[in-house]
């Protein structure tokens, strides 16, 4: 890998609900920068471009259902033996009487908000030294880089021993959400070192994983 990749931050943001708002994790190298908890997507938004981000993987969907069906990112992930929450079209969202999906909703406005500075990925590799904002999903990150579908339980304990396997210093992250969103900044990472699998399409939009290294 380059030198110039490795000083190229990178960020990764777990989304919640209104509640709960936006986890961000900036990573340098294998090191961890910045992390903070942003109450909405226009801070959240601004924040990526302030700290100059290259890449930013977010924890949710990039894209809505077109016809109520899982996308095909979301097929591809259950062929691999990966469970995901399907994503609803965007009506069946607003229209939720609990306001379940209210994630999801903050999720598309992050991407809206970054849309003009870090576009939504629309094909597997940017246009060199080009900013891009893509889907992933931590649970599928863990899988992808332990070799096996991964249980449920212990998530925790489980992300961060695969945190620290990929060689991030994860001290710094105190709860589930942070270190989600450090997950999702080395899926980040590893896009740009052209080390990222890719489920999905074009269509409805991809999720995009580390690659497991090669034994």
């Amino acid at each position: 890998m380059r030198c110039a990749e490795l000083a190229e931050l990178v960020v990764g943001v777990d989304v919640g609900g209104p509640r709960k708002g936006f986890h961000l994790v900036a990573l340098r190298g294998r090191m961890v920068e910045v992390v903070e908890r942003l109450p909405d997507a226009q801070t959240a938004a601004a924040r990526c471009r302030a700290l100059g981000a290259r890449a930013i993987a977010v924890d949710a969907p990039s894209r809505w259902s077109t016809d109520g069906r899982p996308r095909t990112c979301e097929r591809e992930l259950a062929a691999a033996g990966i469970r995901c929450f399907p994503t609803p079209t965007e009506a069946a969202a607003r229209n939720h009487h609990t306001g379940f999906f209210d994630w999801m909703l903050n999720g598309i406005d992050l991407y809206d908000q970054l849309a003009d500075s870090h576009p939504r990925l629309q094909k597997t590799w940017p246009t060199a030294n080009a900013n891009v904002a893509f889907e992933t999903f931590p649970h599928a990150i863990v899988c992808e880089l332990s070799g096996r579908v991964i249980p449920g339980r212990d998530k925790r304990s489980i992300r961060l021993e695969v945190l620290r396997a990929a060689g991030v210093a994860s001290s710094a992250l105190a709860s589930i959400d942070e270190i989600d969103a450090a997950l999702c900044a080395f899926a980040a990472r590893a896009f740009l070192e052209s080390r990222a699998r890719f489920f999905g399409s074009s269509d409805d939009g991809y999720i995009v994983v580390p690659a497991r290294p090669c034994s």
